[in-house]
């Protein structure tokens, strides 16, 4: 009789030992693979993992460069909102659609990059933060987005002690910013003195340590950079909220 095959899984002899992506491919073991794609491998036997699209409207068909960052904010109401973006486009989930949410993100250079809410108003930083990688705020209301006030172009924000805290841009990618006490709109402290900005250095050789992510723990301001990961606590001043960089 003839034998029917699986199109869907196939049995592997020596494929037994799982993934291994940390060794060279020259040392690793025979019963070891290197690299998968849409398989599980289960019982030494290979099978096929089906795409399945769960959520409907269907996503939108984003081009070369796919999706990118998904996220869901949450209003006072109660409300949610699903939005999907790749490096230059954003949409919100609606009942029969996805909507496209104005304007088109040009020259974001990676897309989003983290997302923040407070105070039922909701921002995203983006990009690599040049000059034109605003902070902006998503408008649930019309579906729109805008840039925050006269907030530097960060590439990384956190919510932290009422404010919104900023860190690293392209221009200076060490610099640590922070708004104004629930003004989040206001980042200039000549004009809000809760507002302000430090460098985070303590050396010369700081200023080559470039900023890759910020966020806030409770009563702690946690700082990531390249080569080293800073800590922040609260002083209650408004002038210098933070103190004990280390």
């Amino acid at each position: 009789f003839p034998v029917t095959i699986d199109p869907y899984s196939f049995k592997v002899a020596k494929f037994t030992a799982g993934l291994n992506t940390e060794d060279d491919p020259v040392d690793i073991a025979d019963e070891e693979m290197t690299w998968c794609k849409n398989v599980t491998l289960r019982n030494g036997r290979v099978t096929k993992s089906d795409i399945i699209t769960t959520i409907t409207p269907a996503p939108p068909a984003f081009p070369w460069n796919n999706v990118r960052r998904s996220f869901t904010i949450k209003d006072f109401e109660g409300t949610i909102y699903q939005y999907m973006s790749n490096i230059d486009t954003l949409y919100r989930r609606g009942d029969a659609s996805w909507v496209l949410i104005a304007p088109t993100l040009d020259g974001f250079n990676g897309g989003i990059n983290n997302v923040v809410s407070m105070d039922d108003r909701h921002f995203f930083s983006s990009g690599n933060g040049d000059v034109d990688n605003v902070i902006n705020e998503i408008d649930v209301a019309t579906d729109t987005y805008s840039p925050l006030g006269n907030a530097a172009p960060y590439k990384y924000i956190t919510s932290f002690d009422d404010r919104i805290v900023g860190f690293g841009t392209q221009t200076d990618p060490v610099q640590v910013g922070w708004s104004g006490i629930r003004n989040y709109d206001q980042w200039d402290g000549t004009l809000d003195f809760t507002a302000g900005f430090v460098p985070l250095v303590d050396a010369q050789s700081g200023y080559f340590d470039f900023a890759t992510g910020v966020f806030g723990f409770g009563d702690k301001l946690l700082l990531l950079k390249e080569r080293s990961i800073w800590l922040a606590n609260k002083t209650g001043s408004p002038t210098a909220p933070y103190r004990d960089w280390e």
